[in-house]
């Protein structure tokens, strides 16, 4: 009956434009038969596309609010320029501030654009984080934009900081100062450019919690990255300490296993006896065509799908480009379908897309990876692929 509920709330958005009484509608759904009444007020919240089961079980004010109060704050928000797409899911996720006061959401509305925003940057950062018209400007905002001043030189930086990422200014000062000591408290020892650089490449770093960056970091230190390159990579892509650590060793571990790119690890205990597979010993005598150095030129590869990656591998080493040169990661996965088919395979797309079917069609088909394989790799991509 869930699911009838739902089917029949969506029919009732897609009728609003007509201005249907869509009563008889909601009275069929399993929810609203529960209700005592359907009020004027939840009907034309239903009509405007806002989760009206969700605000009722919150108990919001907005639903307990006379229906004629309820549309005045509602054309408040459509004059600021917030689209009726938009606008449900402001009414849901923010129904706390849409019937404050005026004054005090002029005021807020006022401090971000004296900051540097636009109207229009303003009314992003309502849709995104309706959260943020709630807070109060001297007691929470303030202090929260002071500690960003001093480590971001001008307030147009920090303005697209929010613009970027609103969230950030969910976190007290001290939260935030957490977060950016990972940085340069640690074992990383970046200066304040470098610190700013960070945070204006990646605002989302603001919002991720201090243990979050704290493993990423470790992850790189633990497969041998020396520290130098650890800073390369945060500076060039600061945005991978917010990657999916299971995504980022998938994509490693395929690397290593595939004999694309080949580290030798060191024993950090001389006294451990090391147990060493089949596969880890072939390795140790292939040839990789790629080198860790070239994931420090281009840290984004770990950004990227492994499933494209995969494909964009397996197609230029299936056509022997690999052989006659190293295409480096960046022109390998920054490019979309058709400009990597017909600029770095110098193939056709059509072609590309054929190969990307079968892979999709058969994955446990193993595809020849062209001349530079040795019989040792070949045997490994057995294994691997």
């Amino acid at each position: 009956m869930w699911q009838l509920a739902r089917s029949i709330m969506t029919i009732g958005r897609s009728l609003r434009h007509h201005q249907c009484n869509y009563v008889w509608l909601a009275k069929r759904s399993h929810f609203f038969k529960k209700l005592k009444k359907i009020t004027p007020t939840t009907q034309y919240l239903y009509s405007l596309g806002a989760d009206v089961e969700k605000l009722l079980l919150q108990n919001a004010p907005i639903t307990k609010r006379k229906v004629d109060i309820v549309q005045d704050h509602v054309a408040f928000l459509q004059n600021l320029g917030i689209s009726e797409d938009s606008l449900s899911i402001v009414i849901t996720k923010g129904h706390r501030f849409i019937l404050a006061a005026r004054p005090e959401l002029q005021q807020r509305i006022e401090f971000f654009t004296d900051l540097g925003m636009t109207k229009d940057d303003v009314v992003g950062m309502i849709v995104t984080f309706p959260k943020l018209m709630t807070m109060h400007t001297v007691r929470e905002i303030l202090p929260r934009i002071d500690y960003l001043r001093s480590i971001i030189s001008t307030d147009k930086a920090i303005a697209t900081i929010i613009q970027s990422n609103p969230t950030s200014l969910n976190y007290s000062p001290l939260k935030l100062q957490e977060r950016i000591d990972i940085f340069r408290n640690g074992f990383l020892k970046f200066d304040v450019q470098d610190i700013e650089k960070i945070i204006i490449d990646c605002p989302r770093l603001l919002s991720i919690k201090s243990s979050s960056s704290t493993r990423s970091l470790l992850w790189l230190k633990n497969n041998y990255f020396s520290q130098d390159q650890i800073q390369q990579i945060i500076l060039k892509y600061p945005c991978f300490v917010t990657l999916d650590l299971a995504k980022i060793d998938a994509i490693w571990k395929w690397m290593n296993k595939t004999g694309l790119i080949f580290t030798n690890k060191k024993n950090d205990n001389p006294h451990r006896k090391q147990s060493r597979s089949l596969i880890q010993q072939l390795q140790e005598k292939l040839k990789s065509p790629y080198e860790v150095r070239d994931i420090v030129e281009y840290p984004n590869v770990f950004g990227e799908p492994l499933e494209k990656l995969r494909n964009r591998i397996r197609y230029v080493t299936s056509l022997q480009i690999l052989d006659e040169k190293l295409i480096p990661f960046e022109d390998l996965v920054k490019f979309d379908d058709r400009a990597f088919a017909e600029t770095i395979a110098e193939s056709n797309y059509k072609s590309y897309q054929r190969f990307v079917a079968r892979q999709s069609a058969s994955p446990w088909v193993w595809v020849h990876m062209g001349s530079f394989l040795s019989l040792e790799q070949k045997l490994i991509m057995s294994f691997s692929l």
